[in-house]
C-alpha cells in the first residue's frame, strides 16, 4: 500500500470555510479481533447506541438485523458464563440482578414443549414453539440452559429423549 507523503500544510486552505469529517469504518480493527473480541467490541457499540445497558432480547435483536455473524447465546453462555459476566467483561452492570427460576419449572416447560412437539427436542424447536405458542408460557432456552446445565443434560434431567438415545 503506498503512503500519500505530503507536507503537513500542503493542499490545504488556509481559510476552511467547513472541515468534511473523515469517514472511517466503524470497526475497522474487526477482521483482527477474536470472537470474544468482536462481541465485547459490539456489545460496547450496542450500549452506545440504545443508551443503556443491552438485554439478551436486544443483543439478539442487533445480532438478527446488524450482525448475523456475531456469536450465539450458546456460545456466549458457553465461554462467558452468563449475559452478566459477559457484560462484566465489556466493563457493563447489568440493570436487574437475576432472578433464580427453580428446575421442577424448567423442567415442567420442558415436557410441555416436548408433549406438543412430539420427537426429539432440539434448542430450535423449543425455541420455535415459544415464539409461535405463547400460551405454554416457555422460559428462554438460554436460562435452561444456565440453569440446568447443556441442553442435553436438561433433556436428560426432564427424562425426554437426548441425542444419545
Amino acid at each position: 500500500m503506498a503512503v500519500d507523503r505530503k507536507r503537513p500544510d500542503e493542499g490545504r486552505d488556509e481559510k476552511r470555510e467547513h472541515v468534511r469529517p473523515v469517514s472511517t469504518p466503524r470497526l475497522d480493527l474487526e477482521p483482527h479481533l477474536t470472537e470474544l473480541g468482536r462481541l465485547l467490541l459490539h456489545l460496547r457499540l450496542l450500549a452506545s447506541e440504545l443508551g443503556h445497558v443491552p438485554s439478551v432480547g436486544d443483543y439478539l435483536a442487533y445480532r438478527a438485523q446488524q450482525a448475523p455473524w456475531l456469536p450465539t447465546c450458546t456460545w456466549i453462555y458457553r465461554h462467558c458464563g452468563s449475559w452478566p459476566q459477559t457484560l462484566e467483561g465489556v466493563g457493563l452492570k447489568a440493570q436487574r440482578p437475576i432472578r433464580r427460576v427453580d428446575d421442577t419449572t424448567l423442567l415442567a416447560a420442558l415436557r410441555r414443549a416436548q408433549a406438543v412437539h412430539g420427537g426429539y427436542l432440539s434448542v430450535r424447536v423449543y425455541d420455535q414453539l415459544r415464539m409461535s405458542r405463547l400460551e405454554l408460557g416457555l422460559p428462554l432456552s438460554g436460562t435452561v440452559r444456565m440453569w440446568l446445565g447443556s441442553w442435553q443434560e436438561a433433556l436428560m434431567r426432564a427424562g425426554l429423549e437426548t441425542l444419545a438415545g
